[in-house]
């Protein structure tokens, strides 16, 4: 059965476009009823196990701990390296002006220093350049959370010679299934970390996230962190030993697990996952060449490395200085016309709790200025034929009038 078969996702002319629906069917429905039919509701089951087990068949990561959240996946990637002691408040951490805050917030939380990046011009991820700079200006740098924006990757070739030995974190938060050198772009990290909220590629009945790693130090201090502190070398005793140390623990950790009915249903959402980018990357074609014709003299022109291959999670849009028309004329147009728009995330620096914190930044950060003055990003996911061609129909009606 189709996701679109389902009467109640269907899309009717007239609805909302979004900047994600969150797609499911029959197949979710029977895993949840599954997890109803058990008495363990809880994370570290069987349901958790199976869609662990896909992520790492589809990332090809030699390990993976589901959490309740991407957020909570970031603080517990930051704090492997805490307590394992490769970094320690005060150590600066290289990261980009321009994302999401999670990525920065748990490492200011734990008295890491910002080190903040420009963009490069129509990618929205890191500039080159100014990675070059940062080690020249900042030798004393410990290590990178490198959000992958949107879907897009950064040159992760000079990211990792530039760090050497020096920790990775990758946030792909935003996306799953983005490559660099047909490798899924997160490996390239010592961990990465995936979200599973309800705007994202698949969902873990609405929110949820989880960390991979090809460490198992690195997971098994994660795992440890994710469930309270706990102890899970005493599982492997005898039956008297893990009877007496259920209560022991190995770090002082969080409640970061994920349950199972989100799990269950983030199984479901694994098997479709290829689909689901496909139709994205199918979209986002469409998207492409709708706007070619307005990237000399209007927008800036989405650009992708020779090397990457991203897994779009939405369609950004960049107008040029000199645009035909504003960025409030498109917006309301878009609005009036009921399709969803967003800023492209937020300039951390401009923030006010990101401007009372101890930060620096690379040179200037003018590329970043200007994609959060003139940028905004437009849906981009599977769509019915329907709903795509009056999406693109809308899209159109716009642009026509400054051919």
């Amino acid at each position: 059965m189709s996701i679109f078969d389902l009467e109640n996702k269907k899309w009717k002319p007239g609805e909302w476009i979004l900047i994600n629906k969150l797609q499911w069917g029959l197949p979710e429905i029977q895993q949840l009823e599954k997890v109803l039919d058990t008495d363990w509701f809880g994370g570290n089951g069987a349901f958790n196990e199976e869609f662990e087990s896909k992520i790492k068949r589809f990332t090809g990561a030699k390990y993976f701990q589901s959490t309740n959240s991407g957020s909570s996946a970031l603080e517990i990637a930051i704090q492997i390296f805490i307590q394992k002691g490769i970094w320690k408040p005060g150590d600066k951490i290289l990261h980009p002006a321009l994302t999401f805050p999670t990525s920065i917030s748990a490492a200011i939380m734990a008295g890491l220093v910002p080190i903040y990046m420009d963009v490069e011009p129509g990618t929205y991820v890191i500039s080159s350049e100014k990675m070059k700079q940062a080690f020249v200006d900042y030798p004393e740098i410990k290590g990178a959370i490198i959000p992958l924006l949107i879907g897009n990757v950064p040159d992760m070739d000079l990211l990792k010679e530039l760090l050497g030995d020096r920790p990775l974190i990758v946030d792909s938060c935003d996306t799953i299934g983005s490559q660099w050198r047909e490798k899924e772009a997160g490996l390239y990290g010592d961990i990465f970390t995936y979200s599973f909220y309800g705007s994202h590629h698949i969902s873990t009945f609405g929110v949820g996230g989880g960390f991979g790693t090809n460490n198992p130090e690195y997971y098994e201090l994660g795992k440890s962190l994710a469930f309270w502190g706990r102890d899970f070398d005493v599982e492997n005793g005898d039956r008297l030993t893990s009877f007496l140390r259920r209560y022991s623990y190995k770090t002082i950790g969080f409640d970061a697990q994920m349950s199972a009915v989100q799990a269950a249903f983030g199984s479901a959402q694994m098997d479709r996952l290829p689909e689901y980018i496909g139709q994205r990357a199918s979209l986002f074609r469409k998207l492409q060449q709708l706007f070619a014709k307005h990237s000399d003299s209007v927008i800036q022109p989405v650009r992708v490395s020779d090397k990457a291959d991203p897994s779009w999670f939405c369609y950004p849009i960049t107008l040029k200085k000199k645009s035909a028309f504003t960025r409030e004329e498109i917006v309301n147009y878009l609005l009036d016309n009921k399709i969803e728009i967003r800023p492209v995330m937020a300039l951390l620096p401009d923030q006010i709790p990101y401007q009372n914190v101890p930060h620096y930044i690379v040179g200037d950060i003018q590329d970043a200025l200007d994609v959060a003055n003139r940028g905004f990003f437009i849906p981009c996911f599977p769509m019915s034929n329907e709903q795509e061609e009056e999406y693109l129909w809308t899209l159109r009606g716009f642009l026509d009038h400054y051919e």
